[in-house]
């Protein structure tokens, strides 16, 4: 509820009545998905039609809570300036946070590189909490000896 981008959502208009009566969890439905609290979200395409509802308000998901569903850390945000639009198209054409991190440590895995000297994957390996520092390490693949 504090995030910068967590008062950016679609204002419900004409499909309130609609809103108002799909069940916590209903994603059967071609375009009015309503998320579950404990469950996993149907994929993040936003704009093809879907509509992701909120579990238990008559609302669509906000920005910040899209961000939270591909995974990315609470500290992320949009600009406030975009458009609710392109918001939701840069989430939706995101990959997920994590999903994206276990390919590149698959990768790393792979060429035999040592992610202990990569601090970055390091934290997220030990911890699902992301810890911001002053300085990001940028991540650069050694040569092999």
């Amino acid at each position: 509820m504090n995030h910068p981008n967590a008062e950016q959502f679609f204002k419900p208009r004409a499909g309130l009545a609609k809103f108002q009566v799909i069940e916590e969890g209903d994603d059967s439905k071609k375009s009015y998905k309503r998320l579950h609290r404990w469950r996993y979200s149907p994929t993040a395409a936003y704009g093809n039609n879907e509509v992701h509802l909120h579990p238990y308000k008559a609302r669509r998901i906000s920005v910040a809570e899209a961000l939270a569903i591909q995974s990315l850390p609470k500290e992320f945000q949009l600009p406030l300036d975009i458009s609710l639009t392109d918001a939701f198209k840069t989430v939706g054409n995101g990959v997920p946070f994590l999903a994206s991190l276990g390919i590149a440590q698959t990768i790393l895995n792979f060429l035999g590189v040592n992610t202990c000297d990569l601090p970055l994957l390091n934290s997220f390996q030990q911890s699902t909490t992301y810890q911001r520092t002053e300085h990001t390490p940028t991540l650069t693949l050694k040569q092999r000896a």
